[in-house]
């Protein structure tokens, strides 16, 4: 039984994923307020989703809540539009029809778009204050100071039946101290070394989920980790205590890899497995243009460094951007082909998106025309764009072909490694020597229909 419960879902992935921005709500506000945490929900048939829900409902329970996070990745052009996904609207006529009559709460950073007007509440970004004051008003208490503190709060898991194989989501800290013109991420630009949590808080948790999960994979969510080496050393000095082998992915920058090369032997040795590279792009009018100079100047050296010293220790992903100020669809086509000839282990193109209506905007989204870009909407009501170099559609078409085309050759790295580990028996060092494709071909290898099965019936188990 829950005062809150929440809705969590990622679709389109290979294997079932608990994205951590709901349980990280639900821990602190389980302080308060009894709170449950479904996960999957978007893979489970409506009925048995109801089901699961109505086993926690209560007759004072206040609300129900549905992350939006990854709402984008169940639309097939990843835009979020006026229609909600089918399995909430689908749960919400039943909650009508059975009248639950509970508000609904919508958080996350899609939770500021169209969708607003049809929610009770809606909360976007870092919300964890402002999200325990509705339930006290609600309530009818006093709302108190704000007492979430990320530097040591230990984060414990609100969920259901969490199996010891499962890859969970760790922070380790908010915010970036680099601030790139195209990121639209909460706390950019912060102060270096703010926001970042103590290592005892850190091991404490980690220790905890082992103790009671079996855990020992994690994917850690922050948007630099290695922001500085003392972070890197914390974290480290922490995984050493462990009684077990830590594995993990995380977002590193490129550039402080090089300027610390030392950081990444000592990530490596204490379970670092796979990381992503923000690369955008190689070429140096671009690259500067958007705040990542280094990628243009020594990005590739820097990668066959990597390469030649952590092959089959490490891999990684490479994020590259088809859009930038000034670039051409030949520079595209030249990087296509230098991580090709060079065994590049991951790499993957997206679009330029602007996002002008979302509650956090990059310099981008603010100042499109003072970057030569023309933003218009198109039939469907998306932000699309041109300009001089290029247009949005033409590099869309692009980074399909190219996408496909590299499918081919890539190895399973970062969040995709770390969720096709999510299958009992599954070996992470085993999985870096898989291909992309391997699992595109063949989803059986991951049994993600077979897993969401076993946590339903979990589920409704009686207890």
């Amino acid at each position: 039984m829950a005062k809150v419960i929440m809705l969590n879902s990622m679709a389109g992935y290979v294997a079932p994923v608990r994205p951590l921005g709901a349980h990280l709500m639900a821990s602190h506000i389980d302080k308060y307020y009894s709170t449950i945490v479904i996960d999957f929900c978007s893979d489970i048939a409506t009925d048995d989703l109801v089901k699961i829900i109505e086993q926690h409902l209560e007759p004072d329970s206040m609300c129900i809540g549905v992350s939006t996070t990854f709402w984008q990745s169940e639309f097939k052009d990843h835009e979020i539009n006026e229609n909600e996904p089918a399995w909430v609207v689908k749960l919400r006529n039943h909650a009508t029809a059975a009248s639950w009559n509970l508000p609904w709460v919508l958080g996350g950073p899609n939770s500021a778009g169209v969708f607003a007007s049809t929610w009770d509440a809606t909360f976007g970004g870092y919300s964890e204050q402002a999200f325990l004051e509705y339930l006290h008003k609600k309530a009818g208490k006093d709302v108190p100071a704000c007492d979430f503190d990320i530097h040591n709060d230990v984060v414990e898991y609100k969920a259901l039946h969490i199996k010891p194989w499962e890859s969970l989501g760790l922070e380790t800290a908010r915010g970036c101290s680099f601030k790139c013109k195209f990121c639209a991420f909460p706390l950019v630009g912060k102060r270096k070394g703010t926001y970042i949590r103590e290592a005892d808080s850190i091991y404490t948790e980690m220790l905890q989920n082992y103790e009671r999960y079996g855990t020992t994979k994690y994917y850690i969510v922050d948007d630099t980790f290695n922001e500085t080496p003392e972070k890197i050393d914390n974290f480290c000095d922490a995984a050493e205590k462990l009684p077990f082998e830590l594995e993990w992915s995380c977002f590193l920058r490129l550039d402080l890899v090089a300027r610390f090369r030392g950081s990444l032997e000592r990530m490596v040795d204490n379970g670092l497995r796979s990381a992503f590279f923000g690369i955008e792009s190689f070429d140096p009018k671009a690259s500067a243009a958007v705040g990542k100079a280094f990628s243009g100047k020594e990005g590739k050296q820097t990668l066959e460094w990597v390469h030649k010293n952590f092959d089959g220790r490490f891999n990684y992903q490479m994020g590259l951007i088809a859009g930038l100020p000034g670039e051409t669809e030949s520079s595209w086509r030249e990087t296509q082909k230098w991580c090709m000839d060079n065994n590049v282990p991951s790499w993957y193109w997206q679009t330029l998106n602007f996002k002008p209506e979302q509650l956090y905007r990059s310099e981008f989204d603010i100042n499109a025309h003072k970057y030569g870009y023309t933003l218009f909407r198109n039939s469907n009501g998306h932000t699309r764009w041109k300009a001089a170099w290029t247009t949005s559609a033409r590099a869309e078409e692009v980074c399909a072909e190219m996408n496909a085309e590299g499918l081919e050759r890539q190895m399973l790295s970062h969040s995709w490694l770390f969720d096709a580990s999510n299958v009992e028996g599954a070996v992470i060092k085993d999985l870096m020597k898989t291909r992309m494709v391997d699992i595109h071909r063949n989803p059986r290898l991951i049994r993600k229909s077979s897993q969401i099965r076993r946590y339903v019936a979990d589920c409704l188990k009686a207890e």
